[in-house]
């Protein structure tokens, strides 16, 4: 396609007109003549009247041509190439995010199976083979990058957690559509040398099976990844005292305000539901991208506010968490007793509060709703892939073997001298 820098010098085409005003303008008319006699003239045809007729058409229309190639090499002329490569899907998958197990990896054989490239959200996007990669990269900006090395109209689907500490700077807008799969972020192994864990429960007379059951998961974990953990459990007036950095409170009454204080100073408020209104809710615990054997009994109707950890199979969330000052806010929407959940007898249990007691190491790395991950889409342009084809020279070119040509021609019509 033919690109022009400045258009506007098109409008010197409208000089074309000049040869042929100067063409018809420098026609002679006849000289008269004085003769002595007509008589020898009466036998000739008849004379005719000139017509407006071009002299040499071939001489004129390339000296036209000159004067429109020299207009065109002003409005500096360019051959745009365009894209022609077909869409691809790409599958990203986040080093470390937990890829390898089972679940995802039924997932990412499923789009090997439909075409999708499967690579790496990483520099360069390598093949998920590899494993050296920025474990700090801004998964916003590889998204920006890898944007632009697929072809318009491409897929790209995104296997990470949804972590606000990768989310940095502001949400793309991208040509490709994305779908994004969110993974769990990488288990922090338990630290030998850090100190003690203090974790305290608060449980009302009507949440004591509650407390007993994670108490018991609490000590499974202590027993499991060898975790330092100093578990106490409290009656409810005692929260003035308090000093711990992993706190539950388990009750109908909202958490008292020095619960939310602790929370604010860099602790972890877990809370159960307080909403009386519970419904029945047949189905499975989905923990983010994970659906396990927890069954789901019951549940209060409100949505907690926050991003989701657990969700049931429809999407609503059951574990929520957001950050508090230096802290974290867990609000749990169901409750942990046999009677509204299964999970406190089975092995997940003692799992996920493992990811539970351990916060991220900083407040930018609490995940985030998917709505605010995604990046917005926008209409897939099909402008230039590749640098336009500059035009300068080539029709330098052509103007100096038109103007060579013209020359010869104007050359060869002129009469000889006598």
């Amino acid at each position: 396609m033919l690109g022009l820098a400045t258009p506007l010098w098109l409008l010197g085409l409208a000089s074309l007109a000049l040869p042929l005003a100067i063409h018809f303008w420098s026609r002679r008319p006849s000289r008269v003549a004085k003769v002595g006699s007509i008589r020898l003239l009466r036998s000739a045809p008849p004379a005719t009247t000139r017509s407006l007729r071009l002299q040499d058409p071939w001489l004129m229309l390339l000296r036209m041509t000159i004067l429109a190639l020299i207009v065109l090499l002003l409005a500096g002329p360019s051959l745009e190439r365009r894209r022609v490569e077909s869409p691809v899907t790409w599958a990203l998958v986040a080093p470390g995010s937990g890829a390898r197990g089972g679940g995802l990896r039924a997932r990412l054989d499923s789009l090997a199976a439909t075409g999708a490239e499967i690579r790496l959200l990483a520099a360069g996007f390598p093949p998920a083979g590899e494993t050296d990669a920025d474990p700090e990269a801004n998964y916003w900006a590889l998204l920006r990058e890898a944007d632009r090395a697929v072809p318009p109209g491409s897929h790209l689907v995104v296997l990470a957690p949804l972590d606000r500490g990768r989310l940095r700077g502001t949400r793309p807008t991208l040509a490709s559509s994305v779908t994004w799969i969110p993974t769990p972020a990488p288990p922090v192994p338990p630290n030998p040398l850090a100190p003690e864990r203090r974790v305290a429960i608060f449980a009302a007379p009507t949440r004591d099976e509650d407390a007993r059951y994670l108490l018991a998961g609490l000590r499974a974990v202590g027993l499991a990844d060898g975790a330092r953990l100093s578990v106490q459990r409290l009656p409810l007036r005692d929260t003035a005292s308090v000093s711990a950095d992993w706190i539950a409170w388990l009750a109908p009454a909202p958490a008292p305000g020095r619960l939310e204080f602790l929370a604010a100073g860099g602790a972890t408020l877990l809370t159960e539901a307080a909403d009386p209104r519970a419904q029945a809710a047949e189905g499975r615990i989905v923990f983010l991208e994970r659906r396990s054997a927890a069954k789901l009994h019951r549940r209060p109707p409100d949505l907690a506010p926050g991003a989701p950890l657990w969700t049931d199979e429809a999407g609503r969330p059951l574990l929520t968490v957001e950050a508090v000052g230096r802290g974290h806010r867990l609000r749990l929407t169901t409750r942990l007793h046999p009677s509204w959940t299964d999970l406190v007898v089975r092995p997940e249990m003692p799992l996920e509060l493992a990811r539970l007691l351990h916060p991220p190491a900083r407040e930018a790395s609490v995940p985030v709703a998917l709505s605010q991950a995604a990046p917005h889409t926008r209409e897939a342009a099909g402008g230039p892939s590749r640098p336009p084809i500059d035009l300068h020279w080539p029709l330098w070119t052509v103007i100096l073997l038109t103007v060579a040509l013209e020359r010869r021609l104007a050359l060869g019509r002129r009469p000889n001298a006598p």
